[in-house]
């Protein structure tokens, strides 16, 4: 039999990711999480409980196919100029489409910040030669920066379930050879490195850290709270970059800085 739980706040969705479901949906603020057993619902009930104080509702679902009824539940998710679908829905020919699996514990493009990341992207004017997503989790970004541009992707992560599932991803998009998935526990093994573009959506901490490493002629950030951005603006002003534009989805920031100095290339021989 399959559970479901069922959690009126959107800050339970992250929270779930965690647990791995076999399937997380968020509409506005309502979250449901499908598992696979009792025991599982209700240890991702506790860790609700112990996190957000709140007690969510609990169901144990007639046999059926409920994850091919959940891919088949979402219609297509529509940010800027994506179609984000979750099943084998047509193709929109005014958007770009990505395909991605739903359910899936590594961003399947519905988190605000995610969103942010997404639009962010697609404003920027200037087509990257090369990208690094750091943190990388389903390289949904990657794939969005792929189907926007010809260029040389790199997606970092430091979870091999995570690239394991990126890879699948990239592969159910045709786009196997364009991004190349590493696996790595820090930034530092890319800071020699100057890429067009990095974009990082992972936490305000670790994106501190890595400002004065980074070399990049524009970098998006996201994956914090508004209130949180400031520290973020900071680190990367005294790396040498300024700001360009801030979006804000549903209290989450996302950032998209330029550098201030000019950068000089080596061609390689």
């Amino acid at each position: 039999m399959t559970w479901q739980i069922e959690a009126e706040h959107s800050s339970a969705h992250d929270l779930l990711e965690e647990l791995e479901p076999l399937a997380l949906s968020l509409f506005g603020t309502c979250v449901q999480a499908l598992f696979a057993s009792r025991e599982e619902a209700e240890r991702a009930r506790r860790h609700l409980e112990t996190h957000l104080g709140l007690t969510p509702a609990l169901h144990e679902l007639p046999a059926k196919d409920w994850v091919a009824e959940n891919v088949r539940s979402f219609p297509p998710l529509v940010v800027g100029p994506f179609a984000i679908v979750h099943g084998d829905d047509p193709a929109d020919a005014s958007r770009h489409l990505i395909r991605m699996k739903a359910g899936a514990g590594f961003g399947t493009g519905e988190h605000p910040s995610t969103a942010g990341c997404l639009k962010a992207l697609a404003a920027l004017r200037t087509p990257p030669r090369t990208v690094l997503d750091m943190g990388c989790g389903s390289a949904i970004l990657s794939i969005a920066a792929a189907v926007l541009w010809d260029c040389h992707i790199i997606a970092v992560d430091n979870d091999p379930l995570a690239l394991s599932f990126a890879q699948s991803q990239i592969a159910g998009n045709g786009l196997a050879r364009r991004i190349h998935l590493v696996c790595s526990h820090a930034f530092s093994a890319f800071s020699p490195a100057h890429f067009d573009l990095v974009v990082a959506n992972i936490l305000a901490r670790p994106l501190i850290d890595m400002a004065p490493a980074i070399r990049a002629g524009t970098v998006i950030l996201s994956g914090f709270l508004v209130d949180q951005a400031a520290p973020v603006l900071e680190a990367y002003r005294q790396a040498g970059y300024a700001p360009r534009a801030t979006i804000i989805t549903d209290d989450w920031a996302t950032l998209t800085l330029a550098s201030s100095s000019p950068v000089c290339r080596i061609k390689s021989s």
